[in-house]
Order: C-alpha cells, then sequence, then structure tokens
C-alpha cells in the first residue's frame, strides 16, 4: 500500500512559454496532495520543447526551484525522488507486439502466457541514441479476433499483447539530467513523455475504458493520445500550438506580438463579446491614431490555426482507424483550452463530444497557480504518475506496479511496466 504522506516528488515541466516546479507528496488520505508550485518564463530558453540555451535555462531552473524550495521547506519534507517531462520533437512512438501460441486444442490463459506475450511487446531493440521514456499497456487479442483488456481464464490457441512504447533521444535526456546534477540532483531525474501525462490528471476512469481524444494545447506543442480500455492506442505531437496563433494575430492584425498573446491568455475576445462590443481599439502609442479592429478578424484568424491544428491531429487518429475507439469524446487541456470557442471548433472538426478537462482529485492548489487549473494538467499528471509508480512497491524511484489496488495480483502482473494509465 502506498505511504501516505511520507514519500516526496520533484516534479519539473520545460514548457515553451515557462519552466514550472512543483513538490507534492499524498495527503492522509492517500491523495496527491500539492506542498509547493513556482514558474517562470522560458525567456526563450525552451523552443517546441527543444532546450536551444543550456545556460540560460539551467539559471531558469535553478531560480524556479529556488522559489518553490521557501514554500516546501515551511511544510516539511525532502525533495524526494525527480521527475521531468519530456516534450515535443524529435519523440518517437511505436507499437510492440508480443505473441504466445498455446495449442491448437486451446487452453486457459494464465498469467504465464500474459507475461511472456508482453515481455515479447515490451523488449522491442531500440537505436543506441534513443531512449525508451514510457510504456504503456494498448490491449490484448484473442486468437487473432477478440479484443480485450484482460485476458486471463479465457480459452484460447493465441494471444497477443500490444504496447505503446515512446522514445526519445538520448543526448536530450542526458542534457536534463547533467543539468540536474549541476544544480545538486546526483541521480538526475526520472523522463516521462509529457503527452501521456494529461491523461493521469484530466480524464475520468469512464474516459480511459470506453475511449477518449485527449489534446494538450501548450505555448509550442499541441500533443495528443487516444486512450481506450485503460490503454494507450496512439499518442503524438503537432509543433504548434497558442503561440503560432497570436503570431497569426499579430501578422495579420498588425498588432505586437506580445500584445497577441496577452489578448489570448486573458480571453479577451470573450469578455469584450459579453459586454457587447463589435471592434476592439487599439493604439500603438498615445500619439498614435487608434484603429478599430473588429473582433470578428480576431476570432476568423483563431478558428482557422486551430482548425488547422485539430485537423492534422483527427487526420492520424483516421490514418490509424481508431475513431470507432473513441466512445466517450475528446478533452481539451492545456493553454488552448483557455482559447476562446476552441472546444467547440474541436467538436466541429472530430464531430465528437468535448469539454474542457481539468486536474481533479488533487488538494494543496487553491490559489497556487497563476492560470487556469487546465494549464497545470500535465505537471499534476506526472505527480499522479509518479504516486502510483511507487504506491505498491516501497522502494522510492523503482517503477513497479501502477494499477489500483482494486485489481488482484494476476492483472498487477499484467501491467507490471512503467506507464499503465490505471489512476
Amino acid at each position: 500500500m502506498a505511504r501516505h504522506g511520507k514519500q516526496h516528488y520533484t516534479l519539473i515541466e520545460f514548457g515553451t512559454d515557462k519552466i514550472c516546479v512543483l513538490y507534492g507528496t499524498q495527503d492522509e488520505n492517500g491523495a496527491p496532495k500539492i506542498l509547493s508550485f513556482a514558474q517562470k518564463s522560458s525567456g526563450g530558453c525552451i523552443s517546441k520543447g527543444m532546450i536551444i540555451d543550456y545556460n540560460n535555462c539551467l539559471k531558469i531552473l535553478k531560480q524556479t526551484l529556488n522559489d518553490a524550495d521557501k514554500n516546501r521547506r515551511m511544510l516539511g519534507g525532502d525533495k524526494g525522488d525527480i521527475f521531468f517531462s519530456i516534450n515535443g520533437y524529435p519523440t518517437f512512438t511505436t507499437q510492440g507486439s508480443g505473441t504466445v501460441l498455446m495449442g491448437d486444442a486451446g487452453k486457459k490463459i494464465t498469467a504465464e502466457h500474459i507475461d511472456r506475450a508482453v515481455d515479447q511487446a515490451r523488449n522491442i531493440p531500440e537505436p543506441a541514441d534513443r531512449v525508451r521514456i514510457g510504456v504503456y499497456d494498448s490491449y490484448f487479442v484473442i486468437d487473432s479476433t477478440s479484443t480485450c483488456r484482460d485476458p486471463r481464464g479465457q480459452l484460447a490457441e493465441r494471444l497477443d499483447a500490444f504496447m505503446h512504447l515512446v522514445y526519445t533521444e538520448r543526448k536530450r535526456v542526458d542534457r536534463i539530467n547533467a543539468m540536474l546534477r549541476e544544480l545538486g540532483f546526483e541521480q538526475g531525474g526520472e523522463a516521462v513523455p509529457a503527452g501521456i501525462m494529461p491523461v493521469y490528471s484530466a480524464l475520468t476512469e469512464d474516459e480511459r475504458n470506453q475511449g477518449a481524444i485527449l489534446i494538450d494545447m501548450g505555448a509550442g506543442i499541441t500533443t495528443y493520445a487516444v486512450i481506450a480500455m485503460d490503454g494507450v492506442l496512439l499518442s503524438g505531437a503537432i509543433p504548434a500550438g497558442r503561440d503560432n496563433i497570436a503570431n497569426d494575430l499579430a501578422v495579420g492584425l498588425e498588432i505586437p506580438y506580445d500584445y497577441a498573446q496577452t489578448f489570448i491568455r486573458e480571453s479577451r475576445l470573450r469578455k469584450m463579446r459579453d459586454e457587447g462590443s463589435n471592434y476592439l481599439e487599439y493604439t500603438s502609442s498615445p500619439t498614435t491614431k487608434k484603429r478599430r479592429i473588429p473582433l470578428d478578424s480576431f476570432e476568423k484568424i483563431i478558428m482557422l490555426r486551430m482548425r488547422e491544428i485539430f485537423s492534422l491531429i483527427r487526420d492520424q487518429v483516421e490514418a490509424k482507424q481508431l475513431l470507432h475507439h473513441v466512445g466517450t469524446g475528446c478533452v481539451l487541456t492545456g493553454g488552448g483550452a483557455m482559447i476562446d470557442a476552441s472546444c467547440n471548433v474541436l467538436q466541429d472538426v472530430m464531430g465528437l463530444h468535448t469539454r474542457i478537462g481539468e486536474p481533479s482529485g488533487v488538494s494543496g492548489a487553491n490559489g497556487m497557480f497563476p492560470y487556469a487549473p487546465c494549464c497545470y494538467a500535465g505537471l499534476i499528471g506526472m505527480m499522479k504518475y509518479a504516486i502510483n509508480l511507487g504506491a505498491d512497491d516501497g522502494t522510492p524511484g523503482k517503477f513497479g506496479d501502477t494499477i489500483a489496488d482494486m485489481f488482484d495480483d494476476v492483472v498487477n502482473k499484467i501491467r507490471r511496466t512503467r506507464g499503465a494509465i490505471k489512476i
């Protein structure tokens, strides 16, 4: 069982526009609890998820850690296990598969059969310059016809296991770990895929089981994941996000880029519509004549870019013929969820019910985040992920069972992988 309130975690998110640090643990009921949080602008040291200025990133990360430390020291506890997210390109995914044949007469599937199939699916050779940062259940297939999440005890001649594997360039992970060691984290940290982390915090159990598309739109990257039967069927990233929309507004309407970013972040379009305004009066300086820019122009530019991003994701999902697995709809999170009409555009593009995904089941977050909770779904999801990894193990940092206690030992053996989605 989990060691409630004893184990601590340091979660780091390297975003295009900001670097975030969160210290977390569990409360007396075992629920995730935020101890401290801090964020600082990335200052241009990160582009599309890639660190492009090591020294500046190191400086900003140190400042962010120091800010978060102030509250953490007051509340007590150490820094615990370190996790950091890897986002954007180059990130690679593949589906591993493993097969076990049980004989012509058909036999009952046992834990041993499941273990053998899963081991084959996981142990796919990888290039030396890549490192695996996530292994997730996808599904099982019995006798090449019946798809299920738990094949134990069923009669079969053949069992196939499928796993979703996520990789990135080894040098990306090495670079961040070198940075952490410079800051006193001698063992470095554990890399996790940013696109999967919001699943742990923003999806309900029904959505994970019945099927959903989770989309996390950040400043420079939009990630997506197709989840069904409590497994990952597909994940990926589009190298475009909120900053691209701001750039479109700046170029198309001849306004400063920073002003366009603020316009989006503060949801000014919706606020002005609610006030009955049809135009934005803009001037670049007190001596410059005011311009009246139609709000319809803002809305059109924003919707065109969002439609493009969501259409690219839809094309990827359709190419894998996965839409029929999506039984509940789409969940939109990240900073992009704050953009006016974003849910409406996504619903129109996908033809599926859409909602904004905000983290749930976490204590200590009140008043801690400067933006809406949906902007931190990945960071909070990372904390839930970290807690799940050590919940039944007792060894800090060791990757063991990550499934809830409601499942028995056999199913735990099935999901003894880095990253089973069960929360």
